[in-house]
């Protein structure tokens, strides 16, 4: 009986020691601000018709950007995938994109300061990106929008020495909306420790 009674009290131990560490985000702490987060660029999703013009000559090409569970949104292009998402550390809507010819980008997005994205929108997106010759581009994009179905971003580069190199001007079009994989938005996560 001893036994069983101090097994229930170490049990019992365990289980508030165990409640003690658990923690939940309160309506202002990082769940809060990755669920604002989430639902600020998930007006990404869907499939948009995009066109990059580079020194006159623009190329045209389909990309689809879907929810996840996790709250990342995945784009896939026809030479590239790239995931976004919260980073809680740094408080910023980051991506990583991966091109076809092995060349990797970096981008990172601050706090928006509008509740939802909009006609008028505007926001910094800075990055670098990474060549599979070992060179490095780094890169400034102004993102404006026009209204729910058109954004415009004009992306200002240098190369790894300081020189300019040509802007880019990425306009985008929504051919669809596409809602898969919704985020549902946790009042409440599980920690083991803060």
């Amino acid at each position: 009986m001893k036994a069983v009674i101090s097994s229930f009290l170490c049990l019992a131990a365990i289980s508030l020691l165990f409640n003690l560490n658990t923690a939940t985000a309160d309506d202002g702490g990082e769940d809060s601000l990755k669920d604002r987060f989430v639902e600020y660029y998930s007006y990404f999703r869907g499939t948009w018709k995009v066109e990059l013009t580079e020194e006159g000559v623009t190329q045209t090409s389909e990309i689809k950007i879907h929810g996840s569970t996790g709250g990342c949104n995945v784009a896939v292009g026809e030479n590239h995938t790239a995931i976004w998402g919260f980073n809680p550390k740094s408080g910023q809507w980051v991506g990583v994109v991966q091109m076809e010819d092995g060349s990797r980008t970096q981008l990172w997005i601050t706090k928006p300061k509008d509740e939802m994205i909009g006609p008028g929108t505007t926001f910094k997106i800075s990055g670098s990106t990474n060549h599979i010759d070992g060179t490095v581009t780094k890169q400034v994009a102004t993102f404006t929008c026009s209204d729910h179905d058109h954004h415009e971003m004009v992306i200002k580069r240098t190369g790894a020495d300081g020189q300019t190199l040509p802007d880019i001007v990425r306009t985008a079009t929504r051919i669809n909306y596409v809602p898969t994989l919704d985020y549902v938005p946790t009042k409440r996560r599980f920690r083991l420790f803060r």
